[in-house]
């Protein structure tokens, strides 16, 4: 199985599936900005853990994304390309 994003790919996080164009796999408004910061394969599923875009950054050596409790395991059919 391979895996739609690689790590450290912005992404868009959209957790309503009525808001997901299921052509193109991508969000039709809203969703959160989010970075791919683990992939995982089991039972024919493909998981993501999400760090989520917090706030604007503060500096060079901060990007805004919160690392240290990552959304575990979302399930590949919510997370959407950053167009």
């Amino acid at each position: 199985m391979d895996s739609r994003f690689a790590l450290n790919t912005e992404v868009i996080f959209q957790p309503d599936v009525d808001k997901i164009d299921w052509k193109t796999g991508t969000s039709i408004e809203g969703g959160v900005l989010a970075k791919i910061v683990a992939i995982t394969f089991g039972n024919g599923k493909l998981l993501y853990d999400l760090a989520i875009q917090t706030k604007e950054k503060y500096n060079e050596e901060d990007d805004g994304f919160y690392y240290t409790l990552p959304f575990r395991q979302i399930d590949s059919v919510f997370v959407c390309p950053k167009y």
